[in-house]
Formats: structure tokens, sequence, C-alpha cells
């Protein structure tokens, strides 16, 4: 089996690439502005009417006092009006920063002080979650753009705004907080090149185009949703946006709405399953689906196995981290594999694994892995401790400890995960 890199030339993904990340809808736009571009429960815009919308937000936005450089915080979860903003937010230089709204009041605030965050805004008409964090924190009803109700929090006076970049390396598009495999909250800084290169990267990995349809129900407040929706319509793609997992609702979009691609994580599928079970269906209608993808979590490989036999497709496993935009490994949709693997690394991520004083380990042995490229984090916002081994376009990310393979492995990019932070995944292929 060949290795991804030999079979994908990252030089000829990169040209084209916009500067931020709201200008990948400009070009169908301009071709096919009446494609649809967003879908959510009773709603649909087509890619002008996102266009004109993403606008008129920014607009909004300005008029509220948040400028270039301020964070700003979108208390949300999926639907038409967080994209909105997050892509508003990307027209005037301003750091999104998507929270779930089932994060605790606690959580929310210490989100709120470490960032500094000039405005906060609630889509409390999606959410009852969001609702409640709005009437905690004193908001006022606005419209905003094409929004008639949009809880906006107070103007932080005190906040201050970072410099903006015009180089898209440096300058950042979302603020995602995690507390990852090292357990305390940290705001990871993915700048638009971060994004664009990993979406672009994915897109070609699974040769995505205009005609896919994508089932969005991860939360976009994780990178994996905001990927999900940058991918889908730098292709000129649809989304297909949904705020909160029902497998009945799944299911019926599968069957019903021609939908190409999903993701999820192995619960996703898990109780995808347990309904068609409870439910008495002799088969899952697969509809439209092309291909489906898992990662987030171990993948046991009776689930694997049972999913794929339930809907005819190979289940892909990846693997990524939120400080990685978030992809360095997959399995190719055209290559499937009979195990748990997480495959090969993705086209211009590079990686090593070292011991913790930064020699080479040998086959057999343990150690940390090392990743670089494109994709990796500018930085932990605000400390530069965390931070400290970031080099430029290179972050010796310290992950959990890997096992290098044994001479002899089929294992190209062979790195066996032995311990850490219960999101890992047994092995690279």
């Amino acid at each position: 089996m060949a290795k991804l890199s030999e079979a994908i030339d990252l030089a000829g993904i990169d040209p084209g690439l916009p500067s931020r990340i709201h200008e990948v809808i400009d070009r169908h736009v301009a071709c096919s502005p009446d494609r649809i571009a967003l879908i959510e429960d009773g709603a649909s815009w087509s890619y002008r009417e996102l266009d004109r919308s993403v606008a008129d937000t920014a607009a909004g936005l300005r008029s509220l006092g948040v400028r270039a450089g301020d964070r700003m915080i979108i208390v949300s979860e999926n639907c038409i009006a967080l994209a909105a903003l997050l892509l508003a937010a990307s027209r005037i230089d301003a750091w999104a920063i998507v929270a779930n709204p089932r994060l605790s009041p606690r959580e929310l605030e210490q989100t709120r002080d470490h960032s500094g965050a000039r405005r906060m805004f609630f889509t409390s008409e999606v959410s009852k979650e969001a609702a409640a964090h709005a009437s905690r924190c004193g908001t006022e009803t606005r419209q905003l753009g094409p929004f008639q109700q949009i809880d906006v929090g107070a103007l932080n006076e005190s906040a201050v705004a970072e410099p903006v970049e015009s180089d898209p390396a440096k300058q950042v598009a979302v603020l995602i907080y995690t507390s990852g495999t090292t357990g305390a909250p940290k705001g990871v800084m993915l700048t638009h090149d971060n994004l664009l290169i990993s979406a672009k990267t994915t897109a070609h990995f699974r040769k995505m185009d205009a005609d896919d349809k994508v089932y969005v129900v991860l939360p976009i407040s994780h990178i994996v949703g905001i990927s999900l929706l940058i991918i889908t319509l730098m292709v000129g793609g649809t989304v297909r946006l949904v705020s909160k997992y029902d497998p009945a609702a799944l299911a019926k979009a599968i069957a019903e709405e021609g939908i190409t691609i999903l993701n999820g994580v192995p619960a996703t599928y898990q109780r995808l399953l347990e309904y068609k079970a409870v439910a008495g269906l002799r088969q899952l209608d697969r509809g439209s689906l092309r291909l489906i993808a898992v990662a987030g979590a171990p993948l046991d490989l009776d689930l694997k196995s049972r999913v794929e036999q339930e809907l005819g497709l190979p289940l892909s496993n990846g693997y990524g981290i939120t400080e990685c935009s978030p992809g360095i490994s997959g399995v190719r949709f055209d290559a499937p594999r009979s195990d748990q693997t997480v495959g090969t690394l993705l086209p211009g991520v590079e990686a090593r694994v070292r011991t913790i004083d930064g020699i080479p380990v040998a086959r057999g042995g343990i150690g940390e892995l090392h990743i670089r490229g494109r994709n990796v984090m500018r930085g932990y916002y605000r400390a530069p401790d965390l931070t400290q081994y970031r080099r430029p376009r290179a972050l010796r990310r310290r992950l959990p400890l890997y096992r290098r393979p044994h001479q002899g492995d089929d294992h190209p990019i062979g790195l066996q995960r032995l311990s850490g932070g219960g999101r890992g995944h047994p092995q690279f292929a």
C-alpha cells in the first residue's frame, strides 16, 4: 500500500486558496448563486443568500462595537445563524469563539474572562440552553443582519483588540477552548491558513465536489464541526446543519434527503444501529450515502464491522486534534482497511516519535508523537508557557505515548498509542 503522501501532492492542492475562511464561498456565489449552501430544519439558504446575509451580519457586528482583532463568543447549537456569525466574524477580522450551550455557567465565564471577549451572542431561538445562558447574562434581544432575534451581551469596554495580520498564516480565525489531553482548558489559536489548508486537503482526499451534501451534527463548537462547514462550502456543496443528534432523524435524512457524507464519533453509529433494532427495521436505507467516517474516540472493531455490513460502505477511521485543525491521519475511502487503523498521514503533515529528551526512538521503542505542518495551530492564547515547543509552521506537540513499530510491520507510518487522555486510537497504518 502506497503512502498517502505519494498519492496526493500538496503542491497541487495549495494554489488558489483564499486568505480568509469567509472567502471560500466567493467562487460559488459568482458561478452557482442559486445552489443551496445551508439547510436546517425548516429553512435553507442559497450561496447568494448566504453571501448577502454574511455581509449584513458583519455590518451588524460592527454597529455593535465588534472590531477587527476582537474576540467574540457565539453560544449556539449548529444552525444557519451560527454559520453566518462565524463567517461574518471572518469578514471583519474578529476572532470567533463558538461555545457549546451545554457548557456550565462557570465554564462559559472562564472562556469569557480568559479571552477578553468584546461581546457574546446567543442563538436562543435554536437552543434552550443558549437561552438560559442569555437570561443569566442579562442580554438584550436585537436584530442582527437577517436575524430578527439574537440575544446580545453587554459591550466589554475594556477589551483590547489583537493586531490584525494580512498574512492568513498569522491572522487567527477561531479560538477554540479545549482541555485536550492535558486537563486544563486552553485557547487554541487556529489561523485562516490552518483551517483553509486542512479543509482543502481533506476535500481533495475525499474527492468532494458540489454534488456532496454533508450531514453536520458534530458540534461547530468543536474543530471537526467547523472543519466540515468550511470544507463543504469550499467545494460548493450543501451543509445539512443539525442542532442535536437524533438517530431516527439521521436515518430519515440519509434515506430521503440525499446525504452523501456522514462524519461521526463511534457513538453516532452505535446509536444508529440501536435505533434500527428498536424500530424493528430490516435494513437501513443508505440513500445516496457514499462516504462514512469516524474519529474522536477509539473505534471498536465489532462496531466497525456491523456498521459496514449495515450500510454497505467502509467506515473510514481518522485521527486528529484541535491543535492540528484537526487532521493528522486518515484511512482513504478508496483503500479501506479491515482493522481499526487511523490510516496514513495526511498530505503536508509530518510526524516523528521522540523520547521526552528529543532523542529518536528506535523501532519497537516508546516515545512522544511530534507533529508539524501548515495545519498546526499558531499557539495557545495567553499561554506562552504551554506553547514553548512550537516553532514557525512546526509544532512539537507533546501527545501521549506512542510505540514505533518493529521492522517489517505493514504500517508505512506505524505509530501505536500506548497511554494518554482517552481519545487515542490504536495505530496508524
